[in-house]
């Protein structure tokens, strides 16, 4: 009995609809088979939508200007009316064309787009999802000297609107270098073994002797493995409060210690080397100090923090995996 008088309230709805999309028609009169059928089987559906659609977006560079970005987007609403044969798809596909246009990407448009594309199927529809992916680029200065060059970031945003509340994830991922400090110890120890072989019959020594044989390639005894590194970072952020994405990708390089260069010279190459020497880290040291990082700021309302070292010692990688409460953080 509920079921057919939900049938009936919907047929009425889409009986006003129809009246309107005759209107239409007068000008356009093409079928419109998602607004004057009903569905055969009955079921709301949670998502509906497009995948990977491709629409350059507006975004602020660090020069306050802004730049046109190629992305991929995943757009989706819900279908409430079970009796509803689908969603109109080419209208969301407009709003994002027609948006991205001429709008910077901001959580406070962001919201204004969401409400857009759930009111664009009419009284069918009450929430709208959003999966925005590009990637994010900055010109990064050298170490020491003038060089500079260009890094790309992947990122993704995740919006979700329901109830006038706008949900926001942000996942993007920064490359470092990690040396081991247990193959450090190991190498120091080597030196140390060489160094006592070498001057083991010599009384005092000077520092020019001590400064000469440690030039020698031949007396570096071992060298600590390092890698490339990656750490992945979900951040979930109160309504309307987010940093710049900039902001986030230079905290955590700082953090680190150790992120990868674009251009560099001997000097700079040099001070890679000796700051690799001064931050050495497993991979459960990395992701503490991603943590510690993120528990000291109040918009962030939840993470999940990821770090992978990707071994030269062995074939399978190192990983340490971090959350506040993210659900199936260890997934």
């Amino acid at each position: 009995m509920e079921m057919l008088q939900t049938q009936l309230n919907y047929k009425e709805g889409a009986k006003s609809m129809t009246q309107e999309t005759q209107i239409k028609q007068k000008y356009s009169p093409y079928p419109d088979i998602a607004q004057n059928e009903s569905s055969v089987y009955p079921y709301a559906i949670e998502k509906v939508g497009m995948r990977q659609v491709e629409i350059p977006i507006l975004i602020e560079d660090e020069n306050g200007s802004y730049v046109r970005q190629p992305a991929l987007i995943d757009v989706y609403v819900d279908l409430k009316e079970p009796f509803a044969k689908g969603i109109h798809m080419s209208r969301l596909f407009n709003i994002l064309v027609s948006y991205f246009e001429s709008t910077p990407l901001s959580l406070v448009n962001i919201r204004k787009l969401l409400e857009a594309l759930s009111q664009s199927q009419q009284s069918i529809s009450s929430k709208s999802y959003l999966k925005l992916s590009y990637q994010h680029i900055l010109k990064k200065k050298a170490l020491l000297s003038q060089s500079k060059g260009w890094r790309y970031y992947p990122i993704s945003y995740d919006f979700s609107y329901e109830n006038k509340t706008l949900k926001t994830e942000l996942q993007f991922e920064v490359t470092y270098s990690s040396t081991c400090p247990c193959s450090a110890a190991l190498s120091r120890q080597l030196i140390q073994q060489k160094f006592d072989h070498h001057f083991s019959s010599q009384g005092t020594l000077s520092q020019k002797e001590v400064s000469q044989w440690l030039e020698k390639k031949e007396n570096s005894g071992g060298a600590p493995h390092s890698q490339r590194s990656t750490g992945k970072v979900k951040l979930c952020f109160s309504q309307d409060n987010m940093p710049g994405v900039s902001n986030l990708i230079n905290d955590i390089e700082e953090s680190l210690k150790t992120p990868v260069q674009a251009s560099v010279k001997r000097v700079d190459e040099q001070e890679f080397a000796k700051l690799n020497a001064e931050n050495l880290m497993f991979c459960e040291d990395a992701v503490r100090i991603l943590k510690h990082h993120f528990e000291s700021k109040d918009f962030i309302l939840d993470y999940k923090i990821e770090v992978e070292h990707f071994e030269s010692l062995h074939p399978h990688n190192a990983v340490a995996i971090a959350v506040k409460g993210i659900p199936n953080g260890y997934k």
